[in-house]
């Protein structure tokens, strides 16, 4: 269907709504390279396009281009979109470009419906703890129990940042847990 798509469009540019599926089909298939061009020009038609921005957000993170993917994630979302997906992307890439503050408000939106031990709930516990949401971060990191020895200094911060706001019993099952 790719190559159908693309030669078509080569053959009628003027076709945006092919255009548009073309593209949606090379993110959908890991070809997120392929489908910028074709982001880009739509985005020049309409710049406020919720779908597109989607698209472009993927495009961009993929790209590890994570100022311009959080800004086309939180226009898609103003827009309407409320995947989980995207809001993954946008607290993923404010937390790179350490905009805690947006990481934690994405990824809060969408940790209730993520599964126990997803990454994005390390990310969460990551930027509350830079936030000093230190009672906020003993509640996602119970909801992690497949730890590795990257995990180690995360459980160790927040087993800190507990201990030190006086959250004893916490911070020793923190501590528990990652020994």
């Amino acid at each position: 269907a790719i190559s159908v798509f693309t030669e078509y469009v080569k053959l009628f540019p003027e076709d945006t709504q092919t255009t548009f599926v073309l593209a949606k089909l090379l993110v959908d298939t890991g070809s997120a390279a392929k489908a910028e061009p074709y982001i880009d020009k739509l985005l020049t038609i309409n710049s406020k396009n919720p779908l597109l921005n989607q698209l472009k957000a993927a495009t961009s993170a993929a790209k590890e281009e994570y100022a311009i993917a959080l800004k086309h994630a939180e226009v898609a979302i103003t827009g309407g979109i409320g995947e989980p997906s995207l809001r993954l992307i946008a607290g993923y890439a404010a937390y790179q470009i350490e905009d805690f503050s947006s990481a934690n408000r994405h990824l809060s939106y969408v940790a209730g419906v993520l599964p126990d031990n997803h990454p994005g709930l390390k990310l969460l516990a990551a930027s509350q703890l830079q936030l000093g949401l230190t009672t906020e971060v003993g509640d996602v990191l119970g909801r992690l129990d497949q730890l590795s020895e990257q995990d180690a200094p995360l459980f160790s911060k927040a087993s800190y940042e507990l201990l030190k706001d006086g959250f004893e019993k916490q911070a020793k099952g923190l501590v528990d847990r990652s020994a």
